[in-house]
């Protein structure tokens, strides 16, 4: 940068040895698809796809896998990004989608907070009223006992 050149921006890419794949949304809404993976510098990445573009990945499990984006100049000169998964398995074209990437660090927060044991009071407390759940008469005493406090 010390020349005054200004650098092109870079392409977002991402590469995983074993790629776990998850379509979300057929229904209403826009597709979604979760792609699960041990990055390869070691983090645990999710990365949510999500667009109306998008199609169903089978198989639901993708080897040595790279999920990249390409830049492409439109005729009024704007920018679209659309997105592709490179693996073993074949090539998947999503077209223009909003890519949210996120770092799983469910085995962190599990380290760093210890599990502990539920008294036992609280235990039973809850049992009591899952219990009384289960009947109809258990649940009016419930709803009264509540809508009085």
């Amino acid at each position: 940068m010390a020349s005054g050149v200004i650098e092109p921006p870079t392409v977002p890419r991402y590469a995983f040895d074993v790629l776990d794949c998850e379509t979300v949304g057929p229904g209403r809404g826009p597709l979604r698809l979760r792609l699960r993976g041990r990055a390869s510098d070691g983090r645990v990445l999710l990365l949510d796809l999500s667009g109306a573009a998008l199609a169903r990945l089978e198989p639901a499990r993708l080897s040595r896998a790279i999920v990249a984006a390409t830049d492409r100049a439109t005729a009024d000169g704007a920018s679209i990004r659309t997105w592709h998964l490179q693996a073993d398995e074949g090539r998947f074209e999503f077209g223009p989608a909003q890519l949210f990437v996120h770092e799983d660090v469910t085995a962190q927060a599990t380290a760093a907070v210890p599990p502990r044991a539920v008294p036992l009071a609280r235990h039973l407390l809850w049992r009591l009223v899952f219990l009384l759940l289960a009947t109809r008469s258990g649940r009016r005493w419930l709803e009264r006992r509540a809508t009085r406090a």
